[in-house]
């Protein structure tokens, strides 16, 4: 009797166990799950710091401003002031992505940014201020390719301004020559 008691008990747990497992480390967040705070700084067109934590737009590859030594690529500064204008000293909501987790490059966490329901990543790459990463697995990666074509198709700005090239499986990026 105790065995068919057991039995039912570890069968129940089973049964009610989640269908998925996260493997040991992992930190999967859902979407949906949103923190909120003020952007205090804008580094460059795809990092920003919210409370006083610096994090970069996840699925965004922004023309580099060169301040980490790196030459200073076409279109860094236009593509940095158009996120100071829609995010500096503004409440926004942040999201991590549950295919990507928390852990970006650098040991910097990368993150969607929200005001209200806009997706500024999004807005970033569509109207062609920065590209669509392809090196990285997120949610959003389709959403953002398209973006990214729509924004070349259209000639915007690093499009139309600057040389560009594209990798396969990694991102598109502007030469600097």
């Amino acid at each position: 009797m105790k065995r068919a008691v057991i039995f039912v008990f570890l069968f129940s747990l089973f049964i009610n166990f989640p269908a998925f497992a996260l493997t040991e480390g992992e930190d999967v967040m859902p979407v949906t799950e949103r923190y909120t705070g003020v952007v205090t700084h804008v580094y460059d067109a795809d990092e920003i710091e919210i409370n006083g934590a610096h994090l970069i737009l996840l699925g965004v590859a922004a023309p580099d401003r060169g301040l980490s030594g790196k030459p200073k690529d076409c279109y860094s500064e236009d593509s940095t002031k158009f996120l100071e204008e829609i995010v500096l000293n503004q409440e926004i909501s942040y999201s991590y992505d549950p295919l990507y987790g928390r852990h970006g490059k650098r040991g910097i966490p990368s993150v969607y940014v929200y005001i209200a329901d806009r997706l500024i990543n999004g807005e970033m790459i569509e109207n062609g201020y920065a590209f669509a990463d392809l090196s990285k697995k997120y949610v959003e990666k389709e959403k953002f390719l398209k973006l990214e074509a729509d924004a070349k198709f259209n000639g915007f700005h690093i499009w139309h301004t600057c040389p560009v090239e594209c990798f396969p499986e990694k991102s598109c990026r502007v030469r600097n020559w």
